[in-house]
């Protein structure tokens, strides 16, 4: 283990890291068949001035986005919007919010040119198994959608929808070959009428 931290630290610039060991005896294997080195990629981190919390989307979970964004390209063409459901946690004392998993759009949503609709269609379900696969540390926590070939600023209809649905959500903007993103928190105290 001495070698190893002497390792990493002579190599800084790598990102986080963990390293495994196999003592279990069972298997009479030696080098790298028991040993293991994860190296970690940094969650994309977005500011979000309103309330000061930080969005940090772990470098999978862009990768199901682009995904799904890709689908849809194939599926509706690049100029429907598309989108999903988020899952993480929010850490409303350190106020970042952990974007987990990323679903696409539920069965019942509607994708078009002019905007997309988010359905509800066993959202419910999939919270329910996160929350129970994960001991309660992932659960919903907002939507996602895109503007093909433009930029990730919330249109009038999004703060709208939020107003509504009152959670957290991200747009994408771009293409899946050249994505821009932005991330946003809102809050229902954001539209109590004073």
């Amino acid at each position: 283990m001495t070698n190893l931290a002497s390792k990493w630290l002579a190599t800084p610039d790598k990102g986080p890291r963990a390293f495994a060991i196999d003592l279990s005896g069972e298997v009479a294997a030696d080098g790298p068949a028991r040993e293991i080195e994860f190296v970690l990629e940094p969650p994309i981190a977005f500011p979000e001035g309103t309330h000061g919390y930080e969005i940090r989307l772990p470098q999978e979970a862009l990768k199901s986005m682009l995904t799904w964004i890709r689908r849809a390209e194939r599926v509706h063409g690049d100029r429907s919007e598309t989108g999903g459901v988020l899952f993480g946690q929010i850490d409303e004392f350190l106020k970042i919010v952990w974007i987990d998993e990323v679903s696409g759009p539920p069965p019942d949503s509607v994708a078009s040119p002019q905007g997309f609709v988010c359905g509800t269609a066993g959202v419910s379900a999939s919270n329910k198994e996160k929350v129970a696969r994960s001991s309660g540390s992932v659960a919903f926590v907002g939507m996602w959608h895109t503007h093909p070939e433009g930029l990730p600023i919330a249109s009038t209809t999004d703060l709208w929808a939020m107003r509504e649905l009152l959670r957290d959500g991200g747009i994408v903007g771009g293409t899946s070959a050249r994505p821009v993103l932005s991330a946003g928190l809102y809050e229902r105290a954001d539209y109590v009428a004073t």
